[in-house]
């Protein structure tokens, strides 16, 4: 399926959800974003150009990203029959009906779950997300909650990782623990310090995902 084919959907479904939610090129966006960002989206199936798969997920804007990433997400199967979601033009309603019943049994819930940086730390702790990338989330969550000492723990776990002389890194832990010692270092010196430079990383992610509009922290700048 294709972009234009999901638009055709999402603006089906979007008058329809509780809330407030806008379109934005494949995101179902809750709107307005507030740190995290939140909403729904689609991946296209190798399996036929109709199929895709439907996903709810939260992606932090203060740890930086320049594309969408999943780790705080899950696929919402269809409730009428497996696996993935099929675009066929004359069942758009029947596609609408059963989409807007997965996101009210597991995706509102989800995103209620996942909506504040502190609840988002909380979700980084359990064991099937434990990765780099999860525990740098936690770590920026931590900093935005203003719980400095628990953040100074996980930092310090992630900058001993890039120490250990254990395998070489890849280039993206490297840059993951090159940010996060940045980060524990601002700690060191002044918290303000450290807020601000997630503040600009937020303002940066917003930018590489094109929803700057719809982050409220920086909506002023496009009027």
């Amino acid at each position: 399926m294709k972009t234009k084919q999901f638009q055709i959907i999402a603006k089906q479904l979007i008058p329809l959800l509780p809330g407030k939610f806008v379109l934005s090129k494949k995101f179902i966006l809750k709107d307005p974003v507030r740190h995290i960002m939140q909403g729904f989206t689609f991946t296209a199936s190798a399996f036929s150009k109709e199929s895709f798969y439907f996903y709810v997920f939260s992606q932090p804007l203060y740890v930086p990203r320049k594309h969408l990433v999943l780790s705080i997400g899950e696929r919402l199967a269809p409730c009428s029959y497996p696996h993935s979601w099929s675009f066929q033009a004359d069942l758009t309603p029947t596609i609408v009906k059963d989409m807007l019943e997965s996101i009210r049994l597991r995706g509102l819930i989800f995103l209620s779950k996942t909506d504040e940086p502190g609840k988002i730390a909380t979700l980084s702790r359990r064991p099937e997300y434990d990765n780099l990338n999860i525990a740098e989330t936690e770590a920026y969550s931590l900093v935005m909650c203003n719980d400095f000492s628990s953040a100074i723990i996980v930092l310090d776990r992630i900058c001993d990782k890039g120490r250990s002389g254990g395998r070489p890194l890849f280039d993206w832990e490297i840059d993951a623990v090159s940010r996060c010692n940045l980060i524990r270092e601002s700690l060191g010196r002044n918290p303000a310090d450290a807020l601000a430079i997630l503040k600009q990383w937020e303002r940066e992610t917003a930018l590489h995902l094109g929803i700057l509009p719809f982050a409220e922290e920086f909506s002023e700048e496009q009027k």
